[in-house]
């Protein structure tokens, strides 16, 4: 029963978030209509413009994550490079004192 029940809602939901989406889709093409001077519509302007749009939405989540990877890397880098330094003044002073013998 409870799963049954479980099974239902998720299908809900699925057919929600695809209603949902084709209301977004909607209201971005109302938002976006374009008009000829004449006042005619610009049906195939708007379809590219909306291909191009989600070409560099994938762009930007692709530049997100090549940035954060990097990050990731930079603060590895800074990190290792932290510890050499903290050994190397160890190596260089053994006493802790700062004081060249």
């Amino acid at each position: 029963m409870a799963g049954e029940r479980a099974l239902n809602a998720a299908e809900q939901i699925r057919d929600l978030r695809r209603d949902l989406e084709t209301e977004r889709r909607l209201v971005a093409d109302l938002i976006g209509q374009l008009r000829e001077p004449d006042g005619t519509w610009i049906e195939h302007d708007r379809d590219r413009l909306r291909a191009e749009n989600q070409h560099i939405v994938a762009e930007r989540n692709q530049l997100l994550r090549e940035r954060d990877a990097l990050q990731r890397k930079l603060d590895g880098a800074r990190a290792n490079l932290s510890r050499h330094n903290e050994r190397r003044v160890s190596e260089l002073f053994p006493d802790g004192s700062g004081n060249t013998p």
